[in-house]
This record gives C-alpha cells, sequence and structure tokens, in this order.
C-alpha cells in the first residue's frame, strides 16, 4: 500500500513540477486561443503567452486601441513605449500581500496588419483559470481592431 501511495504521490508531484510549454486550446478556434501556450507549474509559477494576427489596422492606431483597453480592464499600465509598440502591466494578486502579476504586450507592424504578442506570469502557489487567461487574451488582442 506505501508502494501505491509513493508512486501515486511522485506522479502527482512530477505533474506539478512539468515546466515544459504546453499548446493549451486545442479545440477553441480563435487563434489568440489556438496560439496560446503555457509554461511552469502551480509550484514554480506559470507564464501564459499568445500572438494573433489583426488585419487592416496600423501599428499606432492598434498600440492605442490596446492600451485604452487595458486601462479600462483595470490594468495598471507601469511602462509603455509607444515608438517600440510595448505596454508592461500588472495587477495586484488576490491575497498576494503586495504581489503583482505582469503582463506584457508588444504590437508589430505586419503586411496588411498588425501581429499582437501578449504575457502574463503568476508566481508559484497562484492560480488561474486557463478559460479567464484565453478570454483575457482574446479581448486585448481583438481589441487592437
Amino acid at each position: 500500500m506505501r508502494k501505491v501511495l509513493f508512486v501515486v504521490g511522485a506522479l502527482l508531484l512530477s505533474g506539478c513540477m512539468s515546466t515544459g510549454s504546453q499548446q493549451v486550446a486545442k479545440n477553441d478556434p480563435r487563434p489568440c486561443a489556438k496560439n496560446l501556450t503555457v509554461e511552469g507549474s502551480f509550484i514554480t509559477g506559470r507564464q501564459f503567452k499568445t500572438t494573433g494576427f489583426v488585419s487592416g489596422t496600423s501599428k499606432n492606431k492598434a498600440y492605442q486601441k490596446v492600451y485604452k483597453h487595458l486601462a479600462m480592464e483595470g490594468w495598471n499600465i507601469v511602462n509603455a513605449n509607444k515608438e517600440m509598440g510595448i505596454i508592461n502591466a500588472s495587477q495586484a494578486v488576490s491575497f498576494g500581500e503586495g504581489e503583482t502579476a505582469p503582463l506584457n504586450v508588444m504590437v508589430e507592424p505586419q503586411k496588411g496588419g498588425v501581429d499582437v504578442f501578449v504575457s502574463f506570469a503568476i508566481g508559484g502557489g497562484v492560480s488561474t483559470s486557463k478559460d479567464a487567461v484565453i478570454d483575457a487574451f482574446c479581448k486585448i488582442v481583438l481589441s487592437a481592431k
């Protein structure tokens, strides 16, 4: 019985410690969801990343729209560089005793539109819903329209 519990415990722990990059949203047809990857674990912290192409807009227009969207969604804009197309923002972590979760967005011009890159990190012991991250990321990408 002890051997079985040890093996089950080791399997659970190894799953919690996994840090490889994983494609997450296989059934969601939106590019911002299909491109989502997650690295890390509950114990070590996780980083979520995605990218999406938005057609028919310029870098400057997309950047302004994304910036406004983040501000309206309650993100604290920590740093922004319009020329580079980068926005660094953060939100307080619930019960985090001053801890914040950083969000980084980059808008890059492409032929016919822009690519919007989004990354979000949470520290070890902090949890979030994968679906909530996908929805927030897709809203950020689509706000560039």
